[in-house]
């Protein structure tokens, strides 16, 4: 700044005294900004026509992010002298600063075009562009500085960060490694880097260069919080924690951090904490429609309905937006098609960006060659459900690959049946997104099937860098994922009717029967009623028992009403539900009084191991299913158990999924369309003992007829769609919608 005051006084403007400027210049430097700003008005309004004297004045309010003054200051600097390249840059940095992007464009522009050498100016260009979201502007911009200035490290770190939002990670690393090259004590080229590393998977690298910005800058909130979010997807929740916690301290405004902290909260169950955290950081930064999403399914955890959400205003508005919620979290807000694609794409885009190409296809002659992605190769319901198909597969025609990632977890038996039930089983934690594909490639893979979607432990990125000629959505997410990496979704012609699929980017591949494979190997004998005593679960004898096993979020006042109501109207019956957390038992509790009904009415069931649970079904009497996000594999689990499930179809994937498991399993009476059909038939039942043992005795005698329990019948159509889907990638042509009888 020194250097700045020292200059000549500008032909064109009244000279100012050069001690002044210099004792600005000296206050500013010593971090005595008051002081400095104080004697630059002083020597502004004594000398209202310097240059100098604005200009000065003007990156002392940049530099104490005074922007609206900055901008007032550098403007009335350039009505005394408008040619000066480097006051026209100022100001553009001073209108980055208020979030003025367009004027900054214009202002940076305008500084190149009375010195088109000025590095500064395209570095500033550069920010501006990147702000407006024209990436590949932004990146022209910060390469013609660099190509001035090819010291700069500022400019490389900023070519860094466009390369990382375009979604190129491999010149996103290269940018952020010649800034480090070029200043080896650049703290947020290191931060940077990690955030890339860890965005690709590569954790263990993220987390060292995540600590050498600490250890060149201890007090750096932002690279505390990066830290914090690394840990947390390594499953070190307590350092995660710790590392939060440092950056909230250190910057308390940091809306990032306190919704990091919350996502911690929510993996350990601590949920009204983590409501507390995902609204400090909705009140220091409101726009965060990726925040409102993580609120609004933390109270849909908790059971907390006191405030009504209406999607179509903000912060919940999804219109246009690229900072979107994940989409799993808002499938409980409403059952609406269009909006959960429009989400999905934006979240999409905004984070995955270009997708890479695919390796070539293989020619046929041996077996084909696929490839399971997930966190869930463990006691999970995901596989429980895929078990039968791993052991059904038709090995002499089928290679099976199981891609293994996620938090570690112990050797629990369905673990140790993954690995016994496939070809390969590969384990990829910490392994990065980009050598992913390269493994996937160098394996010859035809076809690569996620099996986990926009949900917890996703790892989509992996797709977008191209793992095979052919990669399927199955099974994890009852959606779309809005991106091009994906050619496939597996469904039914009831979960995605033909009048919805405009809302899915994928073609659709429709299995008969339903979409959801089961294992029809699951021990029948612990089902039997002698395995306990209603008693045992708090159950009176000769009560009717509602049941509803769903997680706890799934319920909405909707439902509760309904439910409510038919309490009243059968005479002792009960209501039974798992206790997903004590906040929700409190709550419902709380809202079933409020309705009227005592809360003795309610009974909660423990978590148990599968077979238990599926055990204590025998004591249920009806499944009501809950409507915006139906029972999936918990519907599957009661009718395998022998347990009635009544449910209510909706427009989108997850409200129709019940549909599609009780026409395949031949109770197509159960699926009501109405909520007052769906209230309706529930009375019914529970009032005409004979129509309930009626819809009993089929479901006993379809359990093990029907499509929905035929494993080896369902492996088989799974097994067509993918010989169809990859037979059309061999003959050069595109994804398209298919129909396997």
């Amino acid at each position: 700044m020194r250097q700045q005051a020292r200059r000549a006084q500008h032909p064109k403007s009244d000279p100012a005294p050069l001690p002044e400027l210099e004792a600005i210049a000296r206050a500013n430097d010593a971090g005595h900004f008051a002081q400095a700003a104080a004697l630059g008005e002083a020597l502004m309004a004594r000398c209202p026509r310097s240059l100098m004297a604005h200009n000065l004045l003007g990156v002392v309010y940049i530099g104490q992010a005074e922007w609206l003054r900055a901008c007032e200051v550098l403007e009335a600097a350039l009505k005394i002298d408008a040619s000066r390249a480097g006051v026209h840059n100022n100001l553009a940095l001073a209108l980055l600063g208020l979030g003025a992007h367009h004027q900054a464009v214009r202002a940076a522009r305008a500084a190149l075009a009375r010195d088109p050498g000025h590095a500064f100016a395209h570095n500033t260009l550069g920010n501006a562009l990147k702000a407006l979201g024209d990436y590949p502007a932004a990146i022209k911009a910060y390469g013609r500085a660099l190509a001035l200035r090819p010291d700069y490290a500022d400019a490389a770190n900023n070519l860094g960060i466009a390369h990382q939002m375009a979604g190129d990670h491999e010149n996103a690393l290269a940018a952020y490694a010649r800034a480090i090259q070029l200043a080896p004590d650049h703290a947020a080229a290191f931060n940077n880097l990690g955030s890339v590393l860890a965005e690709g998977g590569r954790d263990s690298e993220a987390l060292d260069a995540f600590a050498r910005a600490l250890q060149l800058v201890p007090g750096y909130a932002e690279s505390w919080c990066n830290l914090g979010a690394c840990l947390k997807r390594m499953g070190r929740l307590e350092e995660a924690m710790a590392a939060l916690d440092r950056a909230v301290a250190l910057a308390p405004d940091n809306a990032q951090a306190h919704n990091e902290r919350g996502n911690v909260l929510v993996i350990e169950d601590r949920f009204a904490e983590a409501v507390a955290a995902y609204e400090a950081s909705l009140a220091l930064a409101p726009g965060q429609r990726w925040v409102a999403g993580n609120l609004l399914h933390t109270r849909a955890c908790l059971c907390d309905w006191g405030t009504p959400v209406d999607v179509n205003c903000p912060p919940f508005d999804l219109s246009g937006a690229l900072d979107v919620a994940q989409p799993f979290s808002l499938l409980t807000l409403d059952d609406d098609p269009a909006r959960q694609q429009d989400d999905a794409r934006g979240w999409a885009k905004a984070r995955f960006g270009a997708s890479a190409p695919r390796p070539p296809v293989r020619p046929a002659g041996d077996r084909i060659r696929v490839g399971y992605f997930s966190a869930d190769f463990h006691d999970h319901a995901t596989m429980h459900l895929l078990a039968g198909t791993l052991r059904t597969h038709d090995r002499a025609a089928f290679e099976i690959f199981a891609f293994s990632y996620g938090a570690p977890r112990d050797e629990d038996a369905m673990r140790v049946f993954a690995r016994g039930a496939v070809d390969h089983f590969i384990d990829i934690r910490g392994v990065s997104d980009q050598d992913v594909a390269a493994l996937a490639g160098s394996h010859g893979l035809d076809i690569a099937v996620d099996l986990k979607g926009n949900t917890f432990e996703s790892r989509c990125g992996m797709f977008a860098r191209g793992l095979a000629p052919v990669q399927i959505s199955w099974l994890g997410y009852p959606g779309t994922m809005g991106a091009d990496f994906l050619d496939y979704i597996v469904a039914d012609a009831r979960v995605i009717p033909a009048d919805m699929r405009p809302f899915y980017d994928e073609k659709v591949i429709w299995l008969p029967g339903s979409y959801q494979p089961n294992d029809d190997q699951r021990p029948v004998a612990v089902m039997g009623a002698g395995a306990s005593l209603r008693a045992d679960h708090g159950l009176p004898d000769g009560a009717f028992v509602f049941a509803c096993f769903n997680q706890n979020y799934k319920i909405s006042a909707k439902e509760w009403d309904i439910w409510m109501r038919l309490l009243g109207r059968v005479p002792g019956s009960r209501l039974w539900l798992v206790e997903s957390n004590p906040w929700a038992r409190k709550n419902l509790t709380r809202e079933a009084v409020q309705r009227g009904v005592d809360a003795g009415r309610l009974v909660f069931a423990p978590r148990l191991p599968q077979a238990e649970h599926l055990a204590r079904q025998a004591h249920a009497d009806l499944f009501l299913d809950t409507f915006h996000v139906g029972a999936h594999t918990t519907a599957s689990d009661a009718l395998w158990a022998g347990l009635p499930v009544l449910t209510l179809a909706g427009r989108a994937f997850p409200a129709r999924v019940g549909a599609s498991l009780l026409h395949a399993v031949g109770l197509a009476d159960m699926v009501t369309h109405t909520t007052d059909e769906y209230e309706a038939r529930a009375a019914e039942l529970a009032l005409t003992p004979g129509a309930l043992a009626e819809v009993r005795a089929r479901l006993a005698a379809n359990r093990l007829t029907q499509p929905l329990f035929n494993t080896a019948a369902h492996t088989a159509a799974l097994e067509a769609a993918y010989r169809a889907a990859l037979d059309r990638a061999r003959a050069g042509l595109h994804p398209d919608h298919l129909e396997i009888p």
